[in-house]
């Protein structure tokens, strides 16, 4: 746009782009677009494992609820009973906080390796003691039969997966079959399916599993300690559930590498995949005492490659972002220049 202001006429005048201009806009707009890619396979990664989600399940029936993972070292592991003190402590938390019980869940696993027998045969099995609500933190696919319950009066049921199901009868619609361990009889509630993800096909192995109440564990494994905790509650306040877990383990546990404290429900969340920035290259080397379950592994495989597409989008946009800033500066310039000129035209016109 040009201004004669002798003549008080504003002539507009297009301006051919360059190929240089056209091919600079074609750049920015593919970096957008791969930018964008980018944060759509990022959020679908974030939205792949269930049992990282399991505070949005839970908040349907009660106020935004907090999730927390606990993961021990082997030599700071507990027992039953000092897990019931745990959670007797996060009760009377929940009740100062005057927050019914019925809105908070927990579960507990530990992880050994027994010989399960059928048919004649032995078959040496990955073993998780698990207690609580496990199987409402992780529902796994049942291709037969149900789950147990923490509240069963009998702990003799179990669950095997379909793994240890054909490798001990040559099927997967065994519920209801037995088992024995150490000469201990067991009655299969129900086999299951391990996720068929990417991340939890690699952290899950090829070991058949096994999974029994952790008393039944303990029984044939006296040494095993209780190593993951799975906490889920409301968050009347910000935080509340991670500050709450915080306090009860640390008052437990004083040596930190023996502890590792996963806050589930923001751990895709960017100010927590800076954190891992700032961390990255030594998290492997440190904890080298805490074995994580394999869930909890597939969740930091995910949280490795949301860490990666972030990164990668950071990168993408800092071209468009540096044209975008330019292309303000001229603009501003141009309107700078424009009202010089249109106040020179006026104030002609008006003599």
């Amino acid at each position: 746009m040009s201004v004669s202001p002798r003549a008080g006429v504003v002539k507009i005048q297009a301006k051919k782009w360059s190929k240089t201009k056209i091919l600079i806009l074609c750049v920015n707009v593919a970096l957008v677009i791969f930018a964008a890619l980018a944060l759509v396979v990022s959020g679908l990664l974030k939205n792949t494992l269930d049992a990282q989600k399991f505070a949005e399940k839970w908040s349907s029936n009660t106020e935004p609820c907090g999730q927390v993972s606990v993961f021990l070292a082997g030599s700071a592991g507990l027992s039953a009973g000092e897990v019931d003190s745990v959670i007797s402590r996060y009760e009377a938390a929940l009740s100062e906080a005057e927050i019914p019980l019925s809105q908070w869940t927990c579960c507990y696993s530990a992880e050994g390796t027994l010989s399960v027998n059928a048919l004649g045969q032995s078959i040496e099995a990955k073993a998780m003691g698990v207690g609580g609500d496990f199987f409402l933190f992780h529902d796994f696919r049942r291709l037969s039969g149900s789950f147990f319950s923490g509240n069963d009066l009998t702990q003799d049921r179990v669950v095997i997966d379909e793994t240890l199901a054909w490798k001990l009868f040559g099927a997967s619609d065994v519920s209801g079959l037995e088992i024995t361990i150490g000469g201990q009889l067991y009655v299969i509630a129900g086999v299951v399916q391990a996720e068929d993800d990417f991340a939890s096909s690699a952290a899950y192995g090829s070991a058949p599993v096994i999974y029994l109440p952790f008393e039944a564990l303990a029984m044939h494994s006296p040494d095993t300690k209780i190593t993951c905790l799975e906490v889920v509650m409301p968050n009347p306040v910000d935080d509340f559930a991670l500050v709450t877990t915080n306090a009860i383990v640390t008052s437990l546990i004083s040596e930190k590498d023996n502890v590792s404290i996963v806050y589930n429900t923001t751990r895709y969340s960017l100010s927590s995949l800076v954190g891992l920035i700032s961390d990255f290259g030594v998290r492997s080397m440190r904890q080298a005492d805490i074995k994580y379950p394999y869930w909890e592994n597939a969740a930091r495989i995910i949280e490795d490659y949301v860490l990666l597409l972030t990164m990668i989008v950071f990168v993408l946009l800092i071209f468009p972002v540096i044209s975008l800033m330019v292309l303000i500066v001229k603009f501003c310039r141009f309107c700078g220049l424009r009202i010089k000129e249109i106040g020179h035209w006026s104030r002609g016109f008006t003599n």
